[in-house]
């Protein structure tokens, strides 16, 4: 389309473009990036039990969050010896999350500086673990595409990772283009667009940068405006089957085996399920701030204001499987250009004229450290797992000054707010901090999933129970000496695709496919599969051979049989649990959703 979504680039825009890509001691302002590189800083982990990439690893790392753009821009936006200085930064307020570490507003220009680019961020990546390899950093694919795509060779891995047979190419700009290109869906004109994520050319793009910033070290993506790119694909299903191939990916070689995927954007999945499936991991959204008065530093946060998210909650099940009652969001303070009236007050999507972070870089030294205080509890006030994303670098739009304007950075040597940063990270009453101990502390057993330890669930068909505060089960006196037990019944198999099962003298059977029986054995009218054990019952369940179970009594479960308790002990009526996953003494042991959970200890 030719005009786009407020608040991404609006007026004279400007945009990611080319700038993109509690403590220790401080580092010397003298020290090399060597030294620096060559200390693990210790006295802060992962909590020994949050899952890597799981909610409550998300969410303690959305706590200490900042933006940090173009880690690995080429000169002259960022000079190599700036580097040092940001590391310095990072090593004085240890954040545990850095978005915006890399990316870049289109492409490179062609295969010599995509190798630079990714190179250099894989350098200003391991330089950031080897000081703190807790942190996560943010790598950005976004909605935007100009004609230097065509100069970009497809790798073979990328063919093969979709299906397809390889070729000697380049990527096809024209080939990502939306139908009513250039008419609409472009930026500029005919030579900028917004890629069109139903075509298999686009996804090819999409998955090539977004597996190289993996293996350059990023355990986040973040995608730009999303909605823009799946106009085509109301029901995201486009979209979620590029995101299994990025996140199946990230498992299998990301540094931590995982990878999460945000975007400014809402979305669910809306395949034929009876769940409300999350596209994405989090949001990041604007900060929006609202001008209340004449003067720069006049503003407030609220909700319903413009397009904010502040009043909304998005439950749901995420790509990792967890129930959230609402999606995570960062709050961040965005760059897009400035207005046709900078200077000038009220004037909605841009505060005082212009864009969120050359606002907010305007305001006097004082004014930025209370805004900060100021909008981290404003969103924390609101309550629905929203966290402001700190401002640590990034580019500004100023009159009459050249991309990337005036670059916003909170080190010391620059605008100087990262004692403010670390003041916040560091106040008592803080949600989730590193200062909040480790998750052990408030787990002793389990894993804490954001409100409460799961210790751990019974066997599939078990019915839980608490006895003196002890977590028990029934026997499972349902036996299967043929398939599994399912927890109701004996699951057998399923027929061959396209068959048609039924039930024949009590024996599992289909009907023979183009007069071939591809399991079973063709009796002279049909492909004979088995039988049940015994006497019991045969029955066909959603297509598939299945048969009552024995009841066992429950003497059988003496001396120890593990088909009555394959967990734990039978105590000689019903089975215990281990006892390394009983509650310990002073706990809150409840069963939730069938499995065996106790109240957290959180720090005050």
């Amino acid at each position: 389309m030719g005009g786009v979504t407020p608040g991404e680039a609006k007026g004279i825009s400007s945009s990611d473009g080319a700038s993109l890509s509690p403590s220790r001691s401080p580092a010397s302002a003298s020290a090399s990036i060597a030294t620096l590189t060559d200390t693990v800083l210790t006295g802060y982990s992962l909590p020994g039990n949050a899952v890597p990439g799981s909610m409550a690893h998300l969410k303690l790392a959305l706590s200490r969050s900042i933006t940090m753009a173009g880690l690995n821009v080429f000169d002259p936006y960022y000079p190599a010896t700036q580097l040092t200085d940001d590391i310095q930064m990072i090593a004085r307020i240890r954040p545990l999350y850095i978005g915006r570490w890399a990316g870049w507003w289109g492409s490179t220009w062609d295969d010599a500086t995509e190798s630079r680019h990714f190179a250099e961020a894989a350098d200003a990546a391991r330089r950031i673990h080897a000081m703190d390899p807790d942190i996560v950093v943010e790598g950005a694919v976004f909605e935007y595409i100009n004609l230097a795509v065509n100069n970009i060779t497809v790798p073979a891995w990328v063919f093969q990772a979709f299906d397809l047979p390889v070729e000697q190419r380049h990527f096809s700009f024209l080939a990502m283009t939306f139908p009513d290109f250039p008419a609409h869906h472009n930026w500029s004109g005919p030579t900028d667009a917004i890629p069109d994520l139903t075509r298999i050319e686009s996804k090819m793009w999409y998955y090539y940068r977004a597996r190289n910033y993996i293996d350059a070290g990023a355990e986040s993506l973040h995608t730009g405006q999303i909605q823009l790119m799946s106009e085509g694909d109301p029901s995201m299903l486009h979209v979620w089957g590029l995101f299994k191939k990025i996140r199946a990916y990230g498992a299998q070689h990301a540094r931590r085996n995982f990878v999460w995927i945000n975007s400014h954007a809402q979305g669910y999945v809306t395949p034929p399920d009876s769940y409300r499936r999350l596209v994405f991991d989090f949001q990041e959204v604007p900060i929006r701030p609202k001008q209340r008065g004449s003067r720069i530093e006049q503003f407030t946060v609220e909700k319903n204001y413009l397009d904010t998210i502040y009043h909304s909650v998005t439950p749901g099940v995420t790509p990792r499987d967890e129930y959230v009652a609402s999606l995570p969001y960062l709050a961040e303070f965005d760059n897009f250009g400035i207005s046709q009236r900078p200077g000038v007050a009220n004037q909605d999507w841009f505060p005082f004229g212009y864009d969120e972070i050359t606002w907010f870089s305007l305001l006097p030294k004082a004014r930025r450290d209370s805004a900060l205080r100021y909008i981290s509890d404003r969103i924390a006030s609101f309550g629905n797992e929203g966290y402001l994303q700190m401002p640590g670098q990034r580019g500004t739009t100023l009159p009459n000054v050249a991309w990337p304007g005036v670059m916003y950075r909170a080190n010391r040597s620059a605008f100087d707010q990262e004692d403010a940063i670390q003041a916040i990270w560091s106040r008592p009453g803080a949600r989730v901090t590193r200062g909040v101990s480790s998750l052990r502390e408030v787990c002793p057993i389990g894993t804490y999933d954001g409100s409460n330890c799961y210790v751990e669930s019974p066997p599939p068909g078990a019915n839980p129970f608490l006895y003196q505060n002890r977590f028990y089960y029934q026997p499972l006196l349902k036996r299967c000496s043929l398939g599994t037990f399912d927890g109701a019944n004996c699951h057998v198999s399923a027929p061959p695709t396209g068959a048609s099962p039924f039930i024949y003298q009590n024996r599992f059977y289909y009907r023979p496919i183009n007069r071939q029986c591809p399991t079973g054995n063709f009796d002279g009218a049909n492909c004979y599969v088995g039988s049940p054990p015994g006497a019991q019952q045969a029955f066909i369940h959603q297509n598939q051979y299945y048969y009552v179970p024995v009841q066992a009594p429950l003497n059988s479960c003496g001396n120890g049989n593990p088909q009555c308790c394959p967990k734990g002990s039978f105590d000689g009526a019903n089975c215990m649990m281990p006892s390394a996953a009983q509650p310990p003494s002073g706990k809150s042991p409840f069963i939730y959703g069938n499995s065996f959970y106790i109240r957290p200890t959180l720090p005050q």
